[in-house]
């Protein structure tokens, strides 16, 4: 399975999101209405509340916690929406996606113009405004420990992370914690400093390129670059596996900082309330906060979700990690000598020392039953076919315009003696029975996407000699809630044999 003139996109959107988010950001996007606006008499007042991320991410709980605290604590005078992917509720942002476009400060910048009132967003809108104490935070291998970032998050070092947003048109409302980053690869593990050199790192975090660079790696742009062409490793969290493509290898002890969100209001919005009204919007925030540390899986729950998930984590093991921290040695101590980030340092140091070694996070590799292949029966035609998808036939169903985009282009789909041939996603299968083809993906591949080793999907056909008409699609790993992507990608026209 691949798309001629680019690679295949994986499949790591199937459990990402819903068709219900995005109709949700399409309205939002057709909605030319700005800031908070008050309906007939001016009881209600819209509360926009936006967020980078779909839904089905892990912090996607607690935008809607603190959506439902903030409207049912104002008594009836606050309707709050989410604004799920607010990035692309701007047209002229949404055409910009595909060249870089920095989303969080597109968010921010939504804010500031009073398109939204709050929104959660990644820690790097810290980074960006130059805060201190987020510097300190991202020291790398300094904070390893869930215990840790929960003291973060309730104790002073967060109050000084919302101070550090004063003057950048937003006001910090609550800290969150998100997740523990690991090293990322797609082929051989990384373990010791050695293994970093001539690597090309994705950043998913301003705090990246300092680091990887100084372990004799190369950063990329998150927004660039393509998985296996342009890098091969990257900086992420097991909790995040569906944003990667498949064959993922995590180094489970191998922490390089936390990640956080934080929850902050548009200034002149949150300026403009009276003090009872900030106060229900601070007890909002307090919610979300309490609920994202009461619910957010520990470091090592959220890998063994990962592997549950047939994925895999690699240990790099005391040696490699005391190497590890050896060699970056000098990145700690400018921070740990700097005046302006030297105190918050010394406390994140001494939280660390207290907490002691972070529990273990078990290694794993996949474990994918193919099961007895079954011989294609009957007569489901073998060979090479080929069918084109438009970014409109995807949107047209529901799709949202950023994954049609992915999706959107010639296809192929080679059927060959029980195998699903995609040099992308090797070991794939298709099994005929009871007049229905059923595809299952490779268990490891750049393009099998989150749906490795499990049913892709299946259907009945109708062939003349030349055109595979693929009828009554039915999703597979991914649930109900892609079934018109599925239908569109796999049933919308006829597949044309070519060999």
């Amino acid at each position: 399975m691949n798309r001629d003139g680019a690679r295949a996109r994986d499949f790591q959107v199937i459990q990402t999101a819903t068709v219900a988010l995005v109709a949700t950001a399409l309205l939002a996007a057709c909605d030319t209405s700005v800031g908070a606006q008050k309906s007939g008499g001016g009881a209600v007042e819209a509360v926009r509340v936006a967020t980078i991320d779909p839904e089905g991410r892990p912090s996607s709980d607690d935008v809607e916690v603190f959506a439902a605290a903030l409207q049912s604590g104002s008594s009836g005078a606050w309707e709050t929406e989410v604004v799920w992917r607010a990035h692309t509720t701007d047209p002229a942002v949404h055409v910009e996606l595909d060249t870089g476009v920095d989303f969080v400060e597109s968010v921010a910048e939504g804010l500031r113009s009073g398109r939204f009132e709050v929104a959660l967003l990644p820690d790097s809108i810290l980074t960006a405004s130059g805060s201190d104490t987020m510097r300190a935070i991202k020291a790398p291998f300094l904070v390893r420990h869930d215990a840790v970032v929960e003291r973060i998050v309730l104790g002073s070092v967060g109050e000084r992370l919302l101070e550090d947003l004063e003057g950048t048109g937003v006001v910090g409302l609550a800290v969150l914690p998100e997740t523990l980053r690991h090293p990322v690869t797609y082929d051989a593990p990384l373990t010791g400093p050695e293994t970093y050199a001539g690597r090309t790192f994705r950043a998913l975090d301003p705090a990246a390129p300092p680091l990887f660079e100084a372990l004799g790696a190369r950063v990329r742009d998150a927004n660039e670059g393509r998985v296996n062409v342009d890098f091969d490793a990257a900086d992420s969290a097991f909790g995040q596996y569906a944003s990667l493509a498949a064959g993922a290898v995590f180094v489970g002890d191998v922490t390089l900082w936390p990640k956080l969100n934080v929850l902050v209001a548009a200034e002149d919005w949150y300026t403009s309330l009276t003090d009872a009204q900030r106060e229900q919007v601070l007890a909002a925030a307090k919610e979300a906060q309490a609920h994202s540390l009461e619910t957010t899986p520990t470091d090592p729950e959220y890998g063994a979700d990962y592997c549950a998930m047939n994925g895999t984590i690699v240990l790099a093991g005391l040696d490699a990690v005391r190497g590890l921290e050896e060699a970056t040695a000098p990145l700690r101590a400018e921070v740990a000598e700097d005046p302006r980030t030297s105190d918050v340092y010394a406390e994140l140091e001494a939280m660390t020392q207290a907490a002691g070694d972070p529990p273990p996070v078990a290694p794993c590799a996949p474990d994918i039953d193919q099961g007895e292949l079954v011989r294609a029966e009957g007569e489901f035609p073998e060979g090479t076919f080929r069918a084109e998808r438009t970014v409109e036939q995807f949107t047209d169903a529901g799709v949202d315009a950023g994954h049609a985009r992915d999706h959107a282009g010639v296809w192929t789909l080679v059927f060959e003696d029980g195998k699903f041939l995609d040099p992308g996603c090797p070991g794939s299968t298709y099994v005929v029975q009871d007049g229905r083809v059923s595809v299952r993906l490779g268990p490891r591949g750049p393009t099998c996407g989150s749906a490795a080793g499990k049913d892709l999907f299946d259907a009945a056909w109708t062939y003349d000699g030349q055109f595979l008409q693929l009828v009554d699609v039915r999703g597979g790993a991914d649930g109900p809630e892609w079934q018109e992507f599925h239908e569109i990608l796999w049933g919308s026209t006829p597949w044309v044999q070519i060999d």
